[in-house]
Formats: C-alpha cells, sequence, structure tokens
C-alpha cells in the first residue's frame, strides 16, 4: 500500500506544474491567427470602410488582413458560411428570414443603414410614387440596397418592368445623380458615411421621405423606422429642411464559427471603441449590438459589450487580457478538471491512509 500511496502523493504533486503547462499550452493555441480575409461591399460603403479600419487595427494584434471587395454582398453571408470558405470575416445587412447559418457567429450590429432615396432639389420629384416611370440608380444585382429597394418600392407599384432601375454601384450612383444621368438613386448606408454626409449637405439635392415608415416596419420586421431630425445633417444651413422619415437596415459583422475565440474578442473589443459613440439614429452606447434572431453571438463577446473587459484582466496588456477572455471557457475547464481530480486524489489518499493505519492497529492488536 505504501508503493500506492506514494504514487498517489507524487501524482498531486506534479498535477500543479502538469496543469501549468497545459494552461501555457492552450494560452499559446489562443493566440490569434497570423492572417485572415474579410470580405466587404464595394469601395465607398459602410462595409467597406470598416473592412478596412479593422485591417489597421488587427496589425497592431499582429493580424495581417485581405479585404476583397465585391457588389453581391447579400450572399456574403452565405459564401462565409460555407466550410471551403476562404473567408473569415464578413458584413450583413439584410432580411434572413428561416435560413440557417451553422457555421458562423455573429460579432454585433455596429450602426444602422437608413434607406435614402436622393434626387435633385429641382426634379420635381416630391414623393416616392413620383419616381414611377423615371431612370433611378437602385446598386447591382443582389446588392443589399437594390434587393431592399426594388421590395420597398413594389409597394408604390414602381418596378424595373415601368421604371428603368440603372444597376450602379456606390459611387457611380452619386455620379450619375450628380451628372443628372439619374433621376434618383437610392443608398443603403449610415448617415455619417462621405457620399451621403457630401450629398446631404447639398442643396442641389433633397431625400424624399418615407412617410409610411411606420407602416413599413410593421410589415418588414428586420427594419426599423427611424426618423433623421431637421437641421440633422446641418445646424448652420437647416438640412435638411424638414425630418426625414425612412427604415434601416441593422449592418452585422460575422465570423466564421469556432475559428478563432480570441479574434472575436479582440475585433468586438474594437468595434466597441469604434461604434459606442452617438450618431443621428443611436444613442450613446447602444451599438454594437445583438440584432440578428438566426446566427448567435459568442457569449464572452455578449459580456465584452455589456460589462467590458473583467477587473482581472485591466491590468495586463490589451493584446493579452482580450486573448484570456477569448480563451475562458477552455482555461475555466482545465481548471474545474483540476479541483475535480484533486478531489478525488485526496479522496484516495485518504482512503488509502485510513486503510494503513487500520492495518497497524490490527498488527498492534495481535501482539498482545
Amino acid at each position: 500500500m505504501h508503493k500506492h500511496l506514494t504514487f498517489f502523493k507524487i501524482y498531486f504533486y506534479l498535477f500543479p506544474p502538469i496543469l501549468i503547462l497545459f494552461i501555457c499550452i492552450q494560452f499559446y493555441i489562443a493566440f490569434p491567427p497570423t492572417h485572415i480575409v474579410i470580405e466587404a461591399g464595394p469601395k465607398g460603403g459602410f462595409f467597406s470602410s470598416t473592412a478596412h479600419f479593422l485591417k489597421s487595427v488587427l496589425e497592431k494584434y499582429g493580424v495581417s488582413a485581405k479585404v476583397i471587395n465585391v457588389s453581391d454582398t447579400t450572399n456574403i453571408v452565405r459564401r462565409l458560411n460555407k466550410s471551403d470558405n476562404n473567408s473569415h470575416i464578413g458584413f450583413i445587412a439584410q432580411n434572413l428570414g428561416d435560413e440557417k447559418f451553422e457555421n458562423i457567429s455573429s460579432l454585433g450590429s455596429v450602426v444602422l443603414e437608413p434607406l435614402l432615396i436622393f434626387v435633385r432639389s429641382d426634379s420635381g420629384i416630391d414623393k416616392i410614387s413620383d419616381l414611377q416611370g423615371k431612370k433611378v440608380a437602385i446598386g447591382p444585382v443582389k446588392s443589399g440596397v437594390r434587393v431592399l429597394g426594388e421590395e420597398i418600392l413594389s409597394n408604390y407599384n414602381i418596378n424595373k418592368d415601368n421604371t428603368h432601375f440603372l444597376p450602379f454601384n456606390i459611387l457611380d450612383s452619386a455620379a450619375s445623380i450628380q451628372s443628372k444621368e439619374s433621376d434618383a438613386a437610392l443608398f443603403l448606408l449610415p448617415t455619417e458615411t462621405q457620399i451621403i454626409d457630401e450629398l446631404s449637405k447639398n442643396r442641389e439635392f433633397k431625400i424624399l421621405s418615407f412617410d409610411q415608415s411606420a407602416a413599413i416596419k410593421k410589415h418588414y420586421h428586420f427594419l426599423t423606422d427611424v426618423v433623421i431630425p431637421k437641421g440633422g445633417f446641418s445646424l448652420k444651413d437647416n438640412l435638411p429642411p424638414r425630418d426625414i422619415l425612412s427604415v434601416a437596415m441593422p449592418v452585422s459583422l460575422i465570423i466564421k464559427k469556432d475559428f478563432s475565440t480570441s479574434l472575436e474578442v479582440i475585433v468586438a473589443y474594437e468595434l466597441k471603441n469604434k461604434f459606442k459613440g452617438e450618431t443621428l439614429l443611436t444613442d450613446k452606447n447602444t451599438m454594437p449590438g445583438n440584432y440578428l434572431e438566426n446566427i448567435k453571438m459568442n457569449k464572452h463577446v455578449i459580456n465584452l459589450y455589456e460589462d467590458g473587459i473583467p477587473v482581472f484582466l485591466q491590468k495586463l496588456p490589451k493584446k493579452m487580457s482580450l486573448i484570456l477572455l477569448g480563451s475562458m471557457p477552455t482555461l475555466s475547464a482545465l481548471i474545474i478538471i483540476y479541483i475535480i481530480f484533486g478531489f478525488c486524489v485526496s479522496f484516495v489518499h485518504t482512503y488509502i491512509v485510513s486503510l494503513e493505519l487500520k492495518e497497524e492497529y490490527a498488527k498492534a492488536h495481535k501482539k498482545r
């Protein structure tokens, strides 16, 4: 029995350094990847500008990122959901319906993109129904603005059969309305985007109001109704000259599931720092938020958005604290295993000691 007792004692003393070794290995494995691919929308749009923001900030974590610009933005989520796809992070701003996506996680919604219809101020176009029969820059096929624009305009009996839809990208749409190549241009972009900022502060253009925005939201639950307040773009110039009603789509970032938990936390931390401020359409600290029902968000990302970095990690270097936060599930499991095994070893140790004491007591009793 002494041999068994010695074995358990040695194993019990060796287990802590073994645990530390496993924790160190896990910490090394948890390091974010050195290279990722971000799939974004056309140049000049919010997807692209945010992708390049991530590309720049990830460099300080030792992660290089390649940004791919695509026009069919509604297919980004489906491509990313394929296990053999080479992209790692993407964007989504569309109705997912009942479609299921098992291979991606959400990093949260960071901004609301209103559907904005710009026309020239002298065009005589004053309401949505006036667009019928006109030349409308509505975006490339399968782009987010094209899909949503066609759906909403169909309620006003405006479609490709009675109106000339131009499949221009963001930059070309802005250029077309300035050159009068188009009578109207649709954009699905945050109000802070450079193109929207420039057009909205130019008196040569005006934005059509969706006076039935509240009703549109009732019919399309993936949208939210928003108000761009009078003077919201420029107090000095009183632009817009009246409240503009519209509907908006939340923009969310998505990432391949189980690709890198530390990368998820790192990206979430940078997104929170960039998008927590107040905008024309959202209050301070309401973004990033969880707007997607079909795609789940990592628990540690949710906690980071709600509570920030835990106190016990705040004294560590930023990169280390975020990697540890992303590794918490595995590290917690290792510690729990250590505690449970410790109890088991202690129990066996106590049991063997009791057997030895009984044996020694029996031998002593026989001698008497």
